[in-house]
């Protein structure tokens, strides 16, 4: 099978055995098939101007709550991550259900910048060194495509200059001048 990465979106309104039963759908598919990359809980956060922007956000119990169900379900079948984004404190309850992978760790949202960067990743990694384990970055598909010099050469430089923002290169318009 394709290779895939799937998950549920924690607090959304959803009943709380639903995440079980994603997770008991997603083992049986990875008897299955075995393409099952990594299950993915993420906690909803409310955006300003949506439908649900007065929806409250899953509280911490809640989300770990269905870290610890989907993680019982999938232990040893499929890598479950919880996509942490700026609940940094969760980081030790996370790591004592088990998750190993902490998703993205946003230090800024529409509502907030975090302009302490160096010391809240210090803080997330010095927990982690208490429990054993190491902060390491996430190696995007994108850098290890340009590390590893995969496409060609033209593609290449378009990734490159969007990296670095830089414009593409566009030829000057040709003009062609009409017989009369």
């Amino acid at each position: 099978g394709v290779p895939v990465v799937t998950g549920v979106l924690v607090g959304i309104g959803e009943r709380q055995g639903s995440w079980s039963e994603a997770a008991r759908a997603i083992a049986r598919l990875q008897e299955k098939f075995y393409h099952v990359q990594e299950f993915v809980l993420v906690p909803f956060e409310p955006a300003p101007r949506t439908p649900m922007e007065l929806s409250p956000a899953p509280t911490d119990e809640l989300f770990l709550q269905a870290c610890r169900d989907v993680k019982r379900i999938l232990d040893g079948c499929v890598p479950v991550a919880a996509e942490i984004a700026t609940r940094f404190h969760l980081v030790e309850a996370l790591i004592d259900v088990g998750v190993r992978d902490l998703g993205e760790l946003r230090l800024a949202s529409s509502e907030h910048i975090d302009t302490e960067l160096a010391a809240v990743l210090e803080s997330v990694a010095e927990k982690l060194r208490g429990r054993g384990w190491h902060l390491r970055p996430r190696q995007t598909l994108v850098n290890g495509v340009l590390h590893r010099g995969i496409l060609s050469p033209a593609i290449m430089e378009l990734l490159r200059r969007q990296r670095t923002h830089q414009p593409a290169a566009t030829k000057p318009e040709s003009r062609s001048a009409s017989a009369s």
